[in-house]
């Protein structure tokens, strides 16, 4: 069965500093200055978004790195769409609707703030169809996203799980939350 992944679209936004400063500079954004909020009991989240602000520094954008507790990061940044750029996972699903669907006009999860007539088409029609014309619509849906960027996908993080001999119990699950509650010796 194919994927309902677009896995063609890893090229369609190269990363390419320079082209970086120019589209700045076309924009009339060369002294560009922004807050970049950071979950601080994710690890991985504020080291992702540490390395990106000092790319960004590297083309002169101003950060200001705002490393917030959980709650406030919630309320802030997923509730009230109070920020101006976030790092945060939202992997993990193997049906693309359960992601996809955030970025549709009006949805709740979608702090974003993204919209698309096209796009929030092709979702309902995702609902709607199945095989291969559901397959379709994903695939131009993940087009859409990769052309408009409302978020960037920064990483895929390995999961890696060592344990003693004689540990039993051991779930992997597709994302990178780790549950022990069910080993046992």
């Amino acid at each position: 069965m194919a994927s309902f992944f677009n896995d063609s679209l890893g090229e369609v936004n190269p990363y390419d500093p320079h082209r970086a400063k120019e589209l700045l500079e076309e924009a009339g954004h060369e002294d560009l200055s922004l807050t970049l909020t950071l979950p601080a009991n994710y690890p991985l989240h504020v080291q992702s978004g540490e390395l990106v602000a000092e790319q960004w520094k590297a083309l002169g954008i101003e950060v200001d790195l705002q490393i917030v507790e959980w709650g406030t990061w919630l309320e802030r940044v997923y509730t009230q769409r109070d920020y101006d750029v976030s790092v945060i996972g939202l992997a993990g699903r193997l049906d693309p609707h359960a992601i996809l669907v955030r970025y549709t006009t009006g949805n709740s999860r979608n702090f974003f703030n993204f919209s698309n007539t096209r796009y929030d088409e092709l979702i309902e029609l995702g609902l709607q169809t199945v095989g291969s014309e559901r397959r379709a619509a994903y695939l131009e849906a993940q087009e859409i996203l990769a052309q408009e960027l409302p978020g960037v996908f920064v990483m895929d993080p390995p999961q890696l799980a060592a344990m003693t001999r004689g540990i039993q119990g051991f779930k992997n699950y597709p994302t990178y939350v780790v549950d022990v509650a069910s080993l046992y010796k």
